[in-house]
């Protein structure tokens, strides 16, 4: 059912979770969802908390900010006579 075109938005995350996680980190994730599905509160109040967005919001704003971006070194090579491919 997963390997099918989808539209449902449940499937989707996963694929695109699948796509940018290790599986160690997809499993944690994954069994997060579950439970919040099962019906777990995981810290926040059984209505409708605001608190919820303003969390995910945060968190997203933090890991952007603490992201490292390395660019890639280039290096010179020099070309030197007297390769594999050269005739005697």
């Amino acid at each position: 059912m997963a390997r099918k075109q989808s539209t449902n938005e449940f499937l989707d995350s996963l694929k695109i979770l699948a796509n940018k996680l290790d599986k160690k980190e997809y499993n944690k994730i994954t069994s997060v969802m579950f439970r919040l599905y099962m019906g777990d509160k995981v810290g926040y109040r059984e209505q409708f908390d605001p608190q919820v967005m303003a969390d995910i919001n945060a968190v997203w704003q933090f890991g952007k900010e603490k992201k490292i971006k390395t660019k890639a070194k280039l290096y010179k090579f020099k070309i030197v006579d007297g390769g594999k491919n050269d005739d005697k």
